[in-house]
């Protein structure tokens, strides 16, 4: 498995939701998500990106909470559980791709820690997923990227 440096992920025009993933279902919700940015007459341009929102007060432990950001066709105005995001950037993050069963993405997550620990580097965001392939009715063909934003002063 491959970790590579100095990546860099950038996405403009991008709705933002945040939703309580009950069991852990990613892919579900992943497919509820696409539904509904479809039914809304957007196109999606891009891979959904995702992150565990610190601090889960508004929902149960056993259902954390988690920011979609959805790159899509044009700007529009925030409404309902969306919230319109004009451009996300992740700059100077590590990377690793994870391959295989959706539920065990927690093993790449450990690689990852592994890697900036081992090569000093110290960590300045939680894991952003970007969901290249996780489909509901084949979880354990998931293709996911995780990207760690990484301080780019060293001291």
């Amino acid at each position: 498995m491959f970790i590579l440096r100095n990546q860099i992920l950038i996405h403009s025009n991008l709705l933002s939701c945040t939703v309580a993933i009950k069991n852990n279902n990613i892919c579900a919700a992943l497919a509820n998500i696409r539904k509904k940015v479809i039914d809304l007459d957007l196109k999606i341009c891009d891979w959904i990106i995702a992150t565990t929102k610190a601090g889960n007060t508004e929902f149960d432990d056993n259902s954390p909470e988690m920011e979609f950001l959805i790159p899509i066709d044009r700007q529009i105005e925030s409404f309902e559980n969306f919230i319109f995001k004009p451009q996300f950037k992740l700059i100077n993050a590590v990377k690793i791709r994870h391959e295989g069963e959706i539920n065990s993405v927690k093993q790449s997550e450990i690689l990852l820690k592994e890697y900036i620990k081992k090569h000093n580097l110290e960590p300045i965001t939680g894991h952003y997923y970007s969901y290249i392939q996780a489909l509901e009715d084949s979880p354990e063909s998931s293709i996911i990227d995780i990207y760690v934003g990484i301080n780019m002063n060293q001291l």
